[in-house]
């Protein structure tokens, strides 16, 4: 009984607090391919296959672009600090890199780096398991996820969006459309729950927030 009580269906991971992004950078060694693909998932909201994506000839100026995963046929764009862009720089400079790709080693590898060298010195909050159901079976995963970097970067375009509009509807069209989202089961819900995380201002005050009727957004209003 007291597994079941830790269950978590969400199985799109949680988003990473901001000071736990800034600790972890301060961790990795500068320029090295685990902290550079890090940055690369904070400051664009991507997701970690498409890291592979990513190609040095497809940044103009402080943007970069690149192609979507899940066999979407599209593209994104997002500004990138001028720091950052220096130290890829440096990266690329000091690290032997086929053809144009970005970074020295696959979105696979990255992660197998990230959970050997850096998340085994972190603090105890990087090491927190939690109970998911995949695959018509119960599995542990940790609860601090790189695919959590994904969600921390577009709630906070949800609560951009939500302060200037004034409507939960229209902003999850903007995000979404930003995120280049394929799924119709993506609610207000997925972004909301992680607005305590993030230390965003709750915004049920927010009208016509709770007038809001959509597939999946649960009983959060109730």
């Amino acid at each position: 009984m007291e597994q079941i009580k830790t269950l978590n269906l969400d199985k799109e991971g949680t988003a990473i607090p901001l000071p736990e992004v800034k600790k972890v950078l301060d961790f990795m060694t500068y320029a090295s391919s685990v902290r550079v693909m890090f940055g690369m998932l904070f400051w664009t909201g991507c997701r970690i296959c498409e890291l592979d994506n990513m190609k040095r000839g497809n940044i103009y100026g402080d943007y970069v672009y690149w192609k979507t995963g899940k066999n979407q046929n599209d593209y994104r764009k997002e500004k990138l600090p001028k720091y950052y862009i220096d130290e890829l720089k440096e990266y690329w400079a000091t690290n032997r890199l086929l053809g144009d790709r970005m970074f020295s080693v696959t979105h696979d590898t990255f992660r197998r780096y990230f959970n050997k060298f850096v998340r085994p010195f972190l603090n105890d909050q990087w090491r927190e398991e939690r109970l998911v159901y995949k695959q018509s079976k119960l599995t542990r995963e940790n609860i601090l996820q790189l695919k959590g970097l994904r969600k921390t970067f577009q709630t906070f375009v949800f609560a951009q969006e939500l302060w200037k509009w004034k409507d939960s509807k229209v902003a999850l069209e903007f995000t979404s459309k930003k995120m280049r989202h394929s799924s119709e089961r993506m609610t207000c819900y997925h972004y909301l729950n992680n607005f305590d995380v993030l230390g965003i201002d709750n915004p049920q005050d927010v009208k016509p927030f709770a007038e809001v009727r959509q597939k999946r957004l649960l009983d959060f209003f109730s």
